[in-house]
């Protein structure tokens, strides 16, 4: 990996304790960004592990319940019926599916080498993986949990599913490439070229549009989903590696991990209708409260930037625990769930009082994280203790 494909993904620059050696295999799976796989993978990665037991009293009410699944479990997705999740094993070359309150690992499902990215479509019948050591992309028969297609798709870096569930979008890191495939993955239709290294990708809320955050190049590339072609490209500011829509279109969110910013796009002409600064190391985001905020962890800050969506700005930035490494929001948008790799906890901030209100300890090596669509439950996938934490709210 080159020095240029590492300078976008600043998260931690604490040292490894956890003594686990890093094989080069490990570190070179089809040339895939490396915060895309593991956080213990990233070079920078390597924050300490606490050694406090996760029996202890913790601040709030959350309580936690752990399931054993497949090895170095890295994603993991809800079932739009909430009575299922799928959790990616990277080593382990599977899928887990359990049942919704965790209890059960109902069945173990063989996919690529490698899998990590997931989605899951509209009407859930299908679940998609990115076989990140093999080049595919498996599709899982939601119905009888067993493979029903692969297709060829090399370094896929991120999923997407478009709202009518017709296409699935995958960005292919290393060929700087987006794949247009049909909902059953039985052929490519297209292939998007866009920016360098694509990292992370959008579908609009009417379909029409895929945004596709270009690492390498700092720009966004906009796809008009009609033609496959790429109708649009905005330079943002350095290593977007994070883009999210909002929900009525007119705005789009881009995390730069590189500048330390969050690009807001105007989509009426894309355009960059402001820059806002936010901590050191942002790597994702998540609206909430009817998307008058966005909120963006930090990793190098042990912060969240509170974006206020109609002045642009930074309304609070709240401290949280440390290496905060992934983020998801409640289904009503009342609060946000921000996974910590190092201690092995999940914070609670609730949005009205911007503050942390609650912190869940976990396994080791959080890092997925899912919110059932109820808001009853919180699913989060460790990577170092192979198992799956399901809190109870």
């Amino acid at each position: 990996m080159t020095s240029e494909e590492g300078r976008s993904f600043r998260c931690s620059e604490q040292e490894s304790t956890t003594g686990h050696q890093y094989s080069d295999t490990e570190h070179s799976l089809s040339g895939m960004p490396w915060g895309k796989l593991l956080p213990e993978r990233h070079p920078k990665m390597h924050p300490r592990v606490s050694s406090t037991s996760h029996d202890e009293a913790f601040m709030g009410t959350p309580t936690a319940v752990h399931i054993p699944v497949g090895a170095s479990p890295g994603l993991v997705v809800v079932h739009p019926d909430d009575r299922r999740l799928y959790v990616s094993n990277v080593q382990s070359h599977s899928v887990s599916v359990l049942d919704g309150d965790c209890t059960t690992v109902t069945a173990t499902v063989p996919v690529g080498r490698h899998p990590y990215e997931l989605a899951v479509s509209p009407d859930g019948r299908r679940v998609y993986v990115a076989d990140s050591g093999s080049d595919t992309v498996s599709v899982i028969d939601t119905a009888s949990d067993l493979v029903c297609a692969s297709v060829p798709v090399s370094s896929a870096a991120s999923l997407a599913v478009s709202p009518d569930g017709q296409y699935v979008y995958a960005a292919q890191y290393r060929p700087g490439t987006v794949s247009v495939l049909d909902g059953d993955c039985t052929t490519v239709t297209a292939t998007v070229p866009v920016g360098r290294h694509p990292y992370e990708l959008a579908v609009s809320p009417d379909g029409r549009r895929v945004y596709v955050a270009d690492s390498g190049s700092d720009t966004v590339s906009v796809i008009d989903t009609a033609s496959s072609l790429v109708c649009a490209t905005v330079h943002v500011g350095r290593g977007p590696v994070d883009v999210k829509a909002s929900p009525d279109g007119r705005r789009v969110y881009v995390v730069n991990n590189g500048s330390d910013t969050v690009s807001v796009i105007d989509t009426a002409g894309y355009r960059i209708a402001a820059t806002v600064p936010v901590g050191a190391g942002p790597l994702k985001s998540a609206l909430l409260r009817d998307s008058r905020s966005v909120y963006v962890i930090n990793a190098r800050s042990d912060t969240v930037s509170v974006i206020d969506t109609v002045g642009s700005s930074v309304a609070a930035t709240i401290p949280v625990d440390e290496t905060p490494y992934n983020l998801a929001a409640s289904p009503d948008g009342r609060s946000a769930y921000v996974v910590h790799y190092g201690p092995g906890t999940v914070s609670v901030v609730d949005s009205d009082c911007t503050a942390v209100t609650a912190t869940a300890p976990v396994g080791l090596g959080p890092y997925g994280l899912a919110v059932a669509r109820n808001g009853d439950h919180v699913y989060v996938a460790n990577s170092l203790s192979n198992t799956v934490s399901l809190i109870t709210l």
